[in-house]
């Protein structure tokens, strides 16, 4: 019975789900019920010479882990994207590539969760010093890309990935699924069945690339904000 629950229900991703909540309410939740506490205690403690020199590392640190978050993130985004994801579809067998897909996917999603979790957290509570609109609005966007790559992995992915598997079983009944760059139905066009379970998994996948797409323009924000931060002269 705890088996069935733990491989056989979304209770694991429930779980998941509200673990990654709840970490998330723990470490900034002061911090974003009052903004102002952490940069106050920052001001105090830069009066005496090592704790302003502990403040300045940790502000340097911060800053390393949201930068770093954020390149790897923006460069998994567009690498799987506009690179591999069209490469491989034009270059392998259908099936091939969804053999590939099934292993990326799920890292994918999973990797970019844990990077938005990271960028929201650190901003929240090291860079967030009031609730003006600029940081309403980046707040507002890392905890968007943070969610929807969340229930993506959690809720999303599996299901379809099940839906992949049972679309490419019937086809593999039937010899399809070697054409590179297209979708050759043949006799399946008539098959209820089939076409059930291939209407649901473009949906699903369509879901999928539209939380995509908008946590991509998520990021892109994040971007226009760091590049309002910089300087390069």
């Amino acid at each position: 019975m705890r088996a069935t629950i733990l491989t056989r229900t979304t209770q694991p991703a429930h779980l998941i789900a509200v673990c990654i909540l709840a970490f998330v309410l723990m470490t900034v939740g002061r911090d974003l019920i009052d903004p102002t506490t952490t940069v106050a205690t920052a001001e105090a403690a830069a009066s005496a010479t090592a704790a302003s020199t502990r403040t300045a590392t940790g502000g340097v640190m911060a800053a390393l882990v949201f930068l770093g978050a954020f390149a790897t993130h923006f460069g998994s985004q567009i690498w799987m994207t506009f690179v591999s994801g069209l490469s491989l579809y034009f270059s392998l067998p259908r099936h091939v590539f969804g053999q590939c897909q099934q292993i990326l996917f799920p890292r994918y999603f999973a990797l970019n969760a844990m990077l938005s979790l990271t960028m929201l957290v650190v901003y929240a509570k090291y860079f967030l010093s009031g609730w003006t609109t600029s940081a309403g609005i980046q707040m507002g966007s890392l905890a968007l890309a943070a969610g929807i790559e969340v229930v993506v992995r959690l809720y999303l992915v599996p299901p379809m990935l099940q839906l992949m598997h049972e679309k490419y079983r019937i086809e593999d009944a039937i010899g399809s699924g070697q054409e590179v760059g297209s979708l050759v139905q043949g006799d399946l066009v008539d098959c209820p069945h089939y076409q059930r379970i291939h209407k649901g998994f473009r949906r699903i996948h369509m879901t999928i690339a539209i939380g995509n797409m908008t946590v991509m323009l998520t990021t892109c924000l994040q971007l226009y904000f760091l590049a309002s931060k910089i300087r390069l002269s």
